[in-house]
């Protein structure tokens, strides 16, 4: 058994109570691209009353496979709140990423081309629907033309810093204001509705040789970041 199967088994049944409403699996596994480096991405849906006790009921399950060696949990959203557990015995990648969902704010994550099609371990409500988010395209529209703007207008920033022998904010900058809205144009061309997904799954997601591209602009020495600035700044322009 795997170690991610191990999680599997301590939660599958454990989470399944009258008062969590759905559970499901989202992540690799709703793509369809499990691999030997797959953490396990679990959603649960009840009163966001309860979330806390939907934590804890979780948390009694790692501590019984080890204990929780570490957790960290992001700022809370409307949508869900979210906490990632690395289980003591387990390999580091092999983390739980668990999300407690919000009745009536889940049609955003049951688009299947951007979110998969989830493995529902039980669904009590009907909630678990996949169907298309028809705002997204509006949404992403209104991003790209901010990016757009934003770095043509200070897209020379990169090059200020490097003139000022500023190598670290130079570097710091190219990436933020150049190679992030340089990837985001690049996945509105190649796959428009996971836009917004940053440098994530570039590999499966764009051409190679676009990758290939971005894999050697994403790495600039001192003496190689001028030239590359310049060539983003070009590539954004034929992207807009």
């Amino acid at each position: 058994m795997t170690p991610r199967d191990r999680l599997v088994a301590a939660l599958r049944n454990a989470v399944d109570v009258p008062w969590i409403d759905a559970a499901w699996i989202g992540g690799a596994e709703a793509f369809g691209r499990l691999d030997e480096w797959s953490d396990l991405d679990l959603q649960l849906l009840c009163d966001p009353a309860r979330a806390d006790d939907g934590f804890a009921l979780v948390e009694r399950q790692l501590e019984g496979l080890g204990g929780i060696e570490a957790v960290w949990e992001p700022p809370a959203g409307a949508d869900y709140r979210q906490r990632f557990y690395r289980v003591a015995g387990f390999p580091e990648w092999c983390m739980l990423d668990l999300c407690i969902m919000v009745l009536g704010r889940l049609d955003p994550w049951m688009d299947p081309e951007r979110h998969g099609t989830p493995t529902v371990w039980f669904d009590r409500v009907g909630a678990i629907r996949p169907q298309r988010d028809e705002g997204l395209d509006e949404r992403l529209a209104a991003r790209r033309r901010q990016m757009v703007d934003r770095a043509e207008l200070i897209g020379h920033l990169p090059a200020k810093s490097l003139a000022r022998g500023q190598v670290l904010e130079a570097v710091d900058t190219y990436h933020r204001m150049l190679l992030v809205p340089l990837m985001e144009l690049l996945r509105a061309r190649h796959c428009p509705r996971r836009q917004d997904y940053g440098m994530r799954y570039a590999r499966l997601d764009l051409p190679a040789d676009v990758v290939d591209r971005l894999e050697r602009l994403a790495l600039p020495s001192a003496e190689t970041l001028p030239a590359f600035i310049e060539e983003a700044r070009a590539w954004i322009r034929e992207l807009s």
